[in-house]
């Protein structure tokens, strides 16, 4: 079913959050198409460019409409591949994170942001686990309107599934931070439940 992040494909995945991103944001379909193009030509050389843009199109219309044909399920225009690296880099930071997440997530796997040097990067880190973890909060309290979670949630709980992804993909990365600053190993980590009562 469409809305089952675990049963589309990438391209609709893709296509649902670009949707998303133009309805909530002042970006258009235009200036997407320019940042797509503008990454894509910054680091896909130009003997190995398989993707064509328009030469005469300097606003970006015609790449829009060209990149609505590739998210068309109907049409006989498939996205390329090499071009996913650009797309993903014109989402703005947040919006990119929540496409990786569900994108890997469809893979069995978490998006995880590489970690970066500086001494704001663990308080930053802490703020983003209080907001994704606020944010599946929110989107479980949904499922939770009854009392319980059952098969009557099923319309919400993509929403649920997307937010509880994150709020993990964030709780990951700190985790391996503390491992890797501590130099604990996961070994000596007494199980809950196991320890003395």
């Amino acid at each position: 079913m469409r809305n089952d992040p675990h049963n589309r494909s990438a391209v609709q995945v893709i296509e649902d959050h670009y949707h998303k991103l133009l309805h909530h944001t002042s970006m258009t379909k235009s200036s997407f198409m320019m940042s797509v193009r503008e990454h894509y030509e910054a680091n896909v050389a130009p003997g190995y460019r398989a993707v064509k843009f328009s030469q005469s199109d300097i606003a970006g219309g015609r790449d829009a409409e060209t990149f609505d044909r590739f998210l068309d399920p109907d049409s006989t225009v498939r996205l390329p591949m090499e071009l996913i690296e650009a797309i993903l880099a014109a989402f703005p930071a947040e919006e990119r994170f929540a496409l990786q997440t569900e994108l890997a997530s469809r893979q069995g796997m978490l998006a995880v942001h590489m970690p970066v040097e500086g001494n704001s990067e663990d308080t930053a880190n802490l703020a983003r686990l209080a907001k994704e973890t606020g944010e599946a909060m929110i989107a479980i309290s949904k499922l939770l309107e009854d009392g319980k979670i059952d098969h009557n949630d099923r319309a919400h709980a993509p929403e649920a599934l997307n937010e509880i992804e994150q709020a993990m993909s964030c709780l990951a990365e700190i985790h391996q931070r503390v491992i890797d600053e501590t130099g604990i190993r996961e070994s000596t980590v007494v199980p809950i439940g196991n320890g003395a009562a």
